[in-house]
């Protein structure tokens, strides 16, 4: 018998708090490392789904927002702000704030819109990435976030859905890179939490300091509750303008075996702070 969602609202409070608590934690014991004495280039989120072993550093904060639109089975979705705040906590750790997006869905019969759930999480760097590749020794994060239910009505979800994300990084080459998650969560839809895997890779290349480069495939094991994985595949450019900003540019389409579909979104970002010792 399925247990009620109310006991599954506790659960996901109890799982949310531990992981939050273990990564805060993991965020206080690398405290003690030294911050680089100028601070790198921005490195964003964003527009891949594969998320970076980077960390935003303490005294500063990033803004990342775009729009993405997305047509599949006669379904148009439009995407608009995909907002994330990240606050340097440590030398190896952050904090995030997704305001997500606007949704717009419309089948040419209904048409749902407004906010999404936000959502609070934090990321905690592991291992630091290296400029040769080990095969054995990747760069590390892990990010731990949760929704809360802030939405509008067709999208709010009046419980907690947690979710975990494994990002590791190799360089290959000088220029090129691959970034891989393994994440888990446990969303809810029409009112059934099930839970989801996801997998991704993203292969990164940078033309000059300014130009870079994505290709990523990336699957939802399941796509949704009861539904078969989803597959995509997807690639982009980022342009960089001067250290605190960038600009980003990208499309995809599905690779699901018998079932179409394409997405295409464009975003910005923008650093602001300082180095704090």
């Amino acid at each position: 018998m399925r247990r009620p969602l109310r006991h599954s609202r506790s659960w996901c409070a109890a799982w949310c708090a531990a992981w939050c608590a273990a990564c805060l934690i993991a965020a206080a014991a690398c405290a003690h490392i030294a911050p680089p004495t100028t601070a790198p280039a921005i490195d964003t989120d964003r527009p891949d789904k594969t998320d970076g072993t980077t960390t935003v550093l303490r005294g500063f904060t990033q803004a990342e927002g775009g729009y993405t639109y997305s047509r599949a089975d006669g379904v148009n979705e439009q995407a608009i702000g995909e907002a994330l705040v990240r606050i340097g906590l440590s030398a190896r750790s952050e904090v995030r704030v997704g305001l997500n997006s606007y949704a717009v869905t419309d089948d040419g019969a209904v048409r749902l819109q407004g906010m999404q759930d936000a959502s609070f999480g934090v990321k905690v760097r592991l291992v630091e990435d290296t400029e040769r590749f080990s095969l054995w020794h990747p760069g590390a994060a892990v990010i731990a976030t949760t929704t809360v239910p802030t939405g509008a009505a067709p999208w709010r979800v009046r419980t907690l859905q947690p979710e975990t994300h494994l990002a590791l990084f190799w360089p290959l080459t000088s220029r090129l890179g691959l970034t891989t998650n393994i994440n888990a969560s446990f969303p809810v839809e029409d009112g059934r939490r099930y839970t989801q895997g996801a997998a991704s890779g993203s292969f990164g290349y940078e033309f000059s300091d300014r130009l870079q480069a994505f290709a990523e495939w990336f699957s939802l094991f399941p796509a949704s509750r009861g539904g078969a994985n989803g597959h995509y595949i997807d690639s982009g450019v980022m342009l960089a303008f001067g250290e605190n900003t960038q600009l980003d540019l990208r499309a995809g389409i599905s690779a699901t075996r018998g079932a179409g579909g394409s997405f295409i979104g464009a975003g910005i970002a923008r650093r602001w702070g300082r180095l704090r010792p």
